[in-house]
């Protein structure tokens, strides 16, 4: 083979498979709980309910939708912003595609019982 030839090959990546990139990354971070399904009563009434990242791809770029609890007593702001650094660098550097935009939804906050 010449070394001047190029090889095209194309690796494709499941939402599912960045969704569980985007998990992992989230749950990374201090002060996530969990990542929780979208309470959209459109999204609850249909299959994807369970869904906690929905990935929407144009041709240049990635926007990521997710949606998390958080732990009690933590910086909203700066576990979010945290969250979407996270996310972005892993989802990047492990695909080699641009991600555009992280949305973190914060659905639910973990508060202790007192018993």
């Amino acid at each position: 083979m010449n070394s001047n030839t190029k090889s095209e090959q194309n690796v494709v990546l499941s939402d599912e498979v960045i969704a569980k990139m985007v998990a992992v990354a989230a749950s990374e971070i201090e002060g996530v709980c969990e990542l929780v399904p979208n309470p959209d009563i459109k999204t609850i009434l249909s299959s994807k309910s369970k869904r906690t990242v929905y990935i929407h791809r144009s041709q240049n770029s990635i926007v990521i939708d997710m949606y998390v609890k958080l732990k009690s007593g933590v910086n909203i702001v700066s576990v979010c912003n945290a969250v979407q650094e996270n996310v972005k660098k892993t989802i990047q550097n492990m695909t080699g595609n641009a991600v555009s935009k992280v949305n973190v939804f914060v659905i639910d906050i973990d508060i202790p019982t007192e018993e």
